[in-house]
């Protein structure tokens, strides 16, 4: 492979990790209904296993990419019992918790003080974030996702929103039974969600 192939190579690499996921993953449907029409379906199980754990990571990252552009960001968090308390409020730096408090504003015990050590290696979007810090904010992804009907943006210094296209899903579509080593109908691609 010439230098100049291999800098192509690299370069839709990159594009498929960061802005158009379909280029890593349009192969692999392909690929996959390729080995279900030729009823290798061990072979396309495994090869929508791969694709599905690449969706998965790539979805993973834009996520918490999106913590992080975000910057400082204030949510009121209303309370899960309906109650009329007023709400708590969280304070979210590059998508890490710095502040919460209770009804009143009072700030609440989250830790104990020797966990609190200051901002970490990495709190700046563009510096990459160590391990522990990416499942830190994955986890608090997660949340804000499941709680997303109890809160109430105040303040954000960054971009919350994304206009990268939805991580196309490799899964089956209503009706259609996955591939395995059962010899079951073959898969096909659908659009996930926008992340």
């Amino acid at each position: 492979m010439s230098e100049a192939d291999y800098g192509v190579l690299v370069g839709q690499v990159v594009a498929g990790l960061t802005v158009d996921p379909a280029v890593l993953l349009e192969p692999l449907r392909r690929r996959m209904t390729a080995l279900a029409e030729a009823e290798r379906y061990e072979d396309a199980a495994v090869t929508r296993d791969r694709a599905q754990a690449l969706a998965r990571a790539l979805h993973r990252q834009r996520r918490v990419d999106r913590l992080r552009r975000a910057g400082r960001v204030e949510l009121e968090l209303a309370p899960r019992d309906g109650s009329s308390r007023p709400p708590r409020r969280l304070v979210l730096d590059c998508g890490r918790l710095l502040d919460a408090a209770d009804a009143d504003h009072d700030a609440l015990d989250l830790w104990p003080a020797e966990w609190d050590a200051g901002p970490e290696p990495g709190d700046r979007p563009d510096v990459p974030l160590a391990r522990h810090l990416v499942d830190e904010l994955a986890c608090v992804a997660s949340w804000l996702d499941a709680e997303a009907h109890r809160i109430r943006l105040v303040h954000c210094d960054g971009e919350l929103a994304s206009c990268l296209p939805p991580i196309p899903l490799l899964s089956p579509t209503p009706g259609e039974k996955a591939p395995s080593s059962d010899r079951r109908a073959p898969v096909s691609a659908r659009r996930g969600p926008r992340p």
